[in-house]
């Protein structure tokens, strides 16, 4: 087990970004767990209790995965598996309500679109 992220406590938590009610299919993707102990995670000054807090992840989060889809505007299903390091039947479930786009002889999904279904079907500013 990792320690707290935030206070070092050893005895942490995972914590999900993006709520499972929010988007399913990212329940287990690493970039959106943080490691958390009881009280930073579930406490008044976590993410649960302090909306400033749950934005913060969100926007970090948000901001992390435009990193990793900045190589191209369309990406394949399997590159999104690569990416977010997901099982494929959370990739499908993922894409499933975005349409394939043509872009240069390419044929994929598109960062933005893939990106804001990530994040629960809306993006987070500062």
């Amino acid at each position: 087990m990792q320690e707290c992220i935030v206070c070092g406590n050893p005895y942490s938590e995972e914590h999900h970004i993006v709520f499972r009610g929010q988007q399913e299919a990212m329940i287990n993707c690493p970039l959106n767990k943080k490691s958390l102990c009881c009280e930073c995670h579930r406490g008044k000054n976590g993410p649960h209790l302090n909306r400033s807090i749950d934005l913060k992840y969100k926007i970090e989060l948000q901001e992390e995965m435009y990193k990793l889809f900045s190589a191209k505007e369309c990406y394949s299903e399997d590159e999104v598996k690569i990416i977010l390091q997901i099982p494929r039947k959370h990739v499908r479930k993922l894409l499933k309500p975005l349409g394939l786009k043509v872009l240069d002889d390419t044929v994929g999904y598109c960062r933005e679109d893939i990106i804001k279904q990530a994040m629960g079907g809306k993006f987070y500013g500062k």
